[in-house]
């Protein structure tokens, strides 16, 4: 399985994966819904079918259907409590479907052409977020290394089985995957025998410089936010990309995130764990109710001076002059 290849060492990861999920046999619905004592019951019922005029058969036998009838019931019980809490239908819940989405029926092109043909929405979407995406003055591509060759620094440290098992633990279930089709549940569930091979296509991503393919894919679904459903301009585009590269994304964000928060200003309070730009709102408020209170505070502060003050936080001049107009 092992390779010196970051491609085919993924390609060797996501085959094995994926050979062993066609190997599992789906336990049937019927089986469960039942506990772990009422298959021992059933087992032992079994090895009685022998002699089913004995006493001892009938009493196991009238266990048996009073444990399924409590079983039965109380896995349907369940079932109305997750559709309850999840606010979905019983057929949703049971078959752990989602709601589907409806087909984009009609899109206009950039001369407001409307298009229902599928193969005309799907160039549509193309295009635009081409565009959106695209590095005009080509940013991206500037190399940043010696000579042009990519060269792992000796200051960085390979990545451990520590590290993907910590990544692993904390990925949510319940998440679309992106274009290999693997998911948080199946790393998880194969973890111990996946971890050594996961980590090891890690450092050679380090080592190397390069990525698998996949890793450079995703499938873009779009919502739809407001307004008219034929402007491309009214959807959210969602990326869903590979579990393995969120892994590997997560353990370099582990690795710089103490760092980078460090040299972050007080100042910044948003998309940092712990703060909020309601910090500086309540901020701004005290203010200036202190400037309006004056039976508490027998000064007067002069507007410039407390705009002053504000603008040392960084806060734009038309968010001050909005909540003074307040």
């Amino acid at each position: 399985m092992e390779s010196d290849d970051v491609q085919q060492q993924y390609d060797n990861i996501e085959n094995c994966i994926k050979n062993a999920c066609k190997m599992i046999k789906q336990t049937p619905l019927m089986k469960r819904k039942l506990s772990r004592e009422t298959k021992i019951l059933l087992e032992e019922r079994l090895k009685l079918n022998n002699n089913k005029n004995t006493e001892e058969f009938k009493i196991k036998d009238r266990k048996v259907k009073r444990n399924i009838r409590k079983d039965l019931r109380h896995y349907n019980n369940t079932l109305v409590q997750a559709a309850i809490d999840n606010k979905k239908s019983l057929k949703i819940v049971k078959n752990g479907i989602s709601k589907s989405k409806s087909w984009i029926t009609c899109l206009k092109d950039q001369n407001g052409t409307k298009y229902q043909n599928k193969a005309r929405i799907m160039d549509i979407c193309t295009d635009f977020y081409k565009s959106l995406y695209s590095d005009p003055q080509n940013h991206l591509t500037t190399n940043l290394y010696k000579n042009n060759v990519y060269s792992c620094p000796e200051t960085i440290s390979p990545i451990t089985a520590i590290e993907v098992h910590t990544v692993l633990k904390s990925m949510k279930y319940n998440r679309v995957p992106g274009e290999d089709g693997i998911c948080t549940e199946i790393m998880k569930i194969a973890e111990y025998n996946l971890r050594p091979h996961i980590f090891n296509l890690f450092n050679l991503i380090l080592k190397s410089g390069n990525f698998p393919a996949n890793f450079c894919h995703s499938n873009i679904i779009l919502l739809h936010k407001k307004g008219e459903k034929s402007n491309i301009n009214n959807y959210r585009p969602i990326s869903l990309v590979a579990h393995l590269y969120k892994a590997f994304v997560k353990i370099i964000h582990n690795r710089i995130e103490e760092q980078l928060d460090l040299e972050q200003p007080p100042e910044q309070a948003g998309f940092r764990k712990g703060l909020s730009t309601t910090d500086h709102l309540h901020t701004i408020n005290q203010l200036i109710e202190k400037n309006t209170m004056n039976t508490i505070f027998p000064f007067t502060w002069p507007l410039s001076i407390i705009l002053k003050h504000l603008t040392a936080f960084h806060i734009p001049q038309y968010l001050l002059h909005f909540k003074i107009k307040i």
